[in-house]
């Protein structure tokens, strides 16, 4: 429906509802499981909740994810390498998994795509071939030092700060009664799905960045780092 739709493009999904898209993605959610929001929609509604320390800790899309072994697989099938490699970092930097289950995706991941495989392990490969290189290039963000530590610190502001203190506005707006009323909460919940946007493009942009001083840049032709 154009409900699901628009609150995956707008990360704005509960837990639940994208739950029922994982558990009904060769049923009746076929259409917005296929949808390029779906991947963000399930870490954001993950983080989301974990963060919302008033509600319950049971979470259906959590224990689906380490229950259905296909999930995962299913889910990055049609992505390029660049929205696969993306993935892997933001189910390795979440909070939501932690120990043997964190450890169980990556694994998943891994056995599916090899291509992640320097970003689990850590080792980097020192050949790469012809068209991988130039494909990773060409999707790289040339940023100087200090806009990618800008971003760096912005997103921090966000994850240790702004998402925490929304969570806490969420929890005192619920104790004011009638949620359908409550112009308290709707703010919050509005609020909590600007943080997790900004959230989740930071993260991108500073996934693909690539920082430089400058230094190399060649002056014999305007590019980027020359001065006319």
């Amino acid at each position: 429906s154009d409900h699901l739709m628009t609150g995956l493009s707008q990360r704005s999904l509960g837990f639940e509802v994208v739950a029922w898209i994982c558990k009904e993605r060769e049923g009746l959610a076929t259409d917005a499981f296929a949808n390029k929001g779906i991947s963000a929609s399930i870490i954001g509604a993950l983080e989301r909740d974990h963060l919302d320390e008033t509600t319950p800790k049971t979470n259906r899309l959590h224990d689906l994810l380490i229950d259905d072994a296909e999930l995962i697989p299913d889910l990055l099938v049609d992505c390029d390498k660049a929205e696969i490699r993306h993935f892997t970092r933001r189910i390795q930097a979440t909070p939501v998994f932690e120990g043997l289950n964190k450890n169980s995706l990556l694994a998943r991941i891994v056995k599916r795509f090899p291509l992640v495989e320097d970003l689990i392990t850590g080792e980097k490969k020192e050949k790469k071939e012809g068209k991988d290189a130039e494909q990773e290039k060409s999707t790289s963000l040339i940023v100087s030092w200090e806009s990618l530590q800008d971003r760096q610190e912005k997103l921090e502001d966000i994850i240790n700060k702004k998402i925490p203190e929304n969570s806490k506005e969420i929890g005192i707006a619920r104790e004011y009664g009638d949620l359908k009323e409550n112009f308290e909460f709707k703010a919050a919940k509005q609020q909590q799905a600007v943080l997790m946007r900004q959230k989740a493009e930071l993260e991108a942009e500073i996934s693909t960045a690539r920082g430089t001083d400058f230094s190399d840049a060649n002056t014999s032709s305007v590019s980027i780092g020359t001065i006319v």
